[in-house]
Order: C-alpha cells, then structure tokens, then sequence
C-alpha cells in the first residue's frame, strides 16, 4: 500500500493481462461477426477492429492472445462446409460464458484510513469486504 502524507492509494492487483476495453471491443467484433453466422477468425476480427477502432493488426492479436489466455475468449476448430475450400479447417473465436464461481476479471485491492480492506472491480464495480 503505498501512502502519501494522508491519502491512501489503492495498490492494483494484477489478475488479467488483457486490456478491459480491448477485450469489451474484441467481445463485440466476434458477436457481430457470429450474428452473420461466420465463424470468428483471425481475419474478420481484425478487419471489424480496423474498420471501426482504428486498432493495429499487431496490437489486435496480442490482445486476443492476452483474452484466450485469461480465458474471456475462446479458441475453436472450425470446417469449412460450403465455399471454394469445403473441409479447410481454421481456427475461430467465441466469446467465453461468464462463470459464476470467479469473483471478478479486474480487481483492485484498496485500503481505508480505519484498515478495512476491500476489494473493487473497475470493469463492473462488484465490491467485496474482507480482513
């Protein structure tokens, strides 16, 4: 906990690696992908990204690869049926089923003048006590 004269700073707990809104816009380019019934590439994700973020190819795949490894993306074989390569296989993207057992994706630990600790999520404000 680090203090200055008499504020008190929250210390981050570091618990994801993904960027909060990286992961909110890569959330919403595979829906919009799926909701045309397509699979989720690498491809059409980042063309979605750049059409309308304006974000890089480079930093769109690690942020992808960041959500698959803290599990709020996840990763799929795919065959292709129809087209010009039916039985091509590619790898495509669905938006991870919230689990009610985890507590929250970004958590900050803060400390009160009186000692209490709790933690805050800083993506949905989820708040929790503890000693």
């Amino acid at each position: 906990m680090a203090q200055l004269g008499s504020m008190v700073r929250p210390t981050p707990v570091c618990r994801r690696q993904a960027d909060p809104l990286m992961v909110q816009k890569l959330w919403t380019a595979i829906n919009f992908i799926r909701s045309q019934k397509q699979v989720a590439n690498t491809e059409r994700i980042e063309r979605y990204m750049q059409r309308e973020y304006n974000v890089t190819p480079d930093e769109i795949e690690r942020q992808l690869n960041f959500a698959v490894a803290d599990r709020l993306i996840s990763v799929y074989r795919a065959v292709a049926n129809k087209g010009n390569n039916p039985g091509s296989e590619q790898d495509g993207y669905r938006v991870q089923p919230a689990d009610e057992n985890e507590v929250c994706s970004f958590v900050t630990k803060t400390e009160t003048k009186d000692g209490a600790c709790f933690l805050i999520c800083t993506y949905c404000f989820y708040l929790q006590y503890f000693i």
